[in-house]
């Protein structure tokens, strides 16, 4: 079967069509950016205490009796504490154990 090619004479092209605007400047609406939210954290009761207790145990003595005297409980502890602890290590006078 011999195979034959024929050339093609007449043939009418399609008339060429612009393109629509509209799609060629259409985006998509932007996204609008979310509202930057701060992080927050919620600290347990006990991991509040041993905050302030953190935070007292760097202050000055001056500053540690001022918040106890303001009436700050952790600060009123730390001081019995160190009250209580200051008594404990007291060496007795040479006297008394003699």
């Amino acid at each position: 079967m011999p195979s034959e090619i024929t050339a093609v004479t007449s043939a009418t092209e399609a008339p060429a069509v612009p393109p629509h605007p509209a799609h060629e400047t259409q985006k998509p609406p932007p996204h609008p950016a979310p509202a930057a939210q701060p992080d927050t954290v919620t600290l347990s009761s006990a991991a509040k205490a041993e905050l302030a207790a953190e935070q007292l145990a760097h202050d000055t003595p001056a500053q540690l009796a001022a918040l106890a005297a303001s009436g700050d409980i952790a600060a009123q502890q730390l001081l019995a504490q160190e009250a209580a602890e200051a008594k404990e290590v007291t060496p007795l006078p040479k006297s008394a154990t003699q």
